[in-house]
């Protein structure tokens, strides 16, 4: 089982890399309208299908099976932070590489996001207070550094979107600390306008 999640993860990650690098928008969830991809949902998928496997063998079997899907999940996460800084400090290195860096580090957020709320799911019903699971120090620690791990990159990913804006506007700040600001609203319009549309994007 841990040599087929670690090879169907690395596949998971070179498809979201080929998104990165590619010349389309990403996806946009019909139901919410927001940027996404499909590998949350794939990756727990995955997990439950199994997990309902080792459910016909046996509950002990089954806790270490969700054990280590919980440690393969955050490996995964850890490898995607890799890939995300990489495809950052090679955007950042050349702004033109890249046509949708925005909407892509927007569904990096996005998909960071659904990761928590599958693993959460995931422990709700694969956790029930029947279970060793909530009175062993160890699970709970592994479950807790995967949401650690998605949480922080979500973050991350959050301010590479600032660092994105605050670039575009660097020589508009700079004008506030000159006397431009105080003959022409242009540096402070420009900002605002800026600004306007990053969010835009953002919603």
């Amino acid at each position: 089982m841990e040599s087929n999640y670690m090879e169907w993860m690395e596949k998971t990650l070179e498809s979201e890399r080929a998104e990165w690098g590619g010349e389309r928008s990403p996806e946009v969830e019909p139901h919410t309208n927001a940027f996404h991809t499909h590998a949350p949902v794939i990756i727990f998928q995955m997990i439950d299908q199994n997990l309902q496997v080792t459910e016909t063998i046996s509950k002990e079997i089954t806790f270490k099976a969700l054990l280590l899907s919980i440690d393969q999940v955050t490996r995964f996460g850890n490898m995607y932070r890799e890939g995300v800084i990489q495809f950052k400090n090679a955007h950042f290195s050349d702004r033109s590489r890249v046509a949708y860096f925005t909407h892509h580090m927007i569904t990096i957020v996005n998909n960071c996001e659904q990761m928590v709320r599958l693993a959460q799911q995931t422990q709700t019903r694969r956790w029930p207070a029947a279970t060793p699971a909530k009175h062993h120090p160890p699970a709970e620690r592994s479950f807790d550094r995967l949401l650690q791990t998605f949480q922080t990159l979500r973050d991350e990913a959050a301010r590479f979107l600032l660092d994105e804006a605050f670039l575009d506007l660097e020589e508009h700040f700079d004008d506030l600390f000159t006397t431009k600001w105080m003959t022409s609203t242009i540096p402070v319009d420009t900002i605002c306008v800026t600004l306007e549309d990053y969010f835009q994007d953002y919603n």
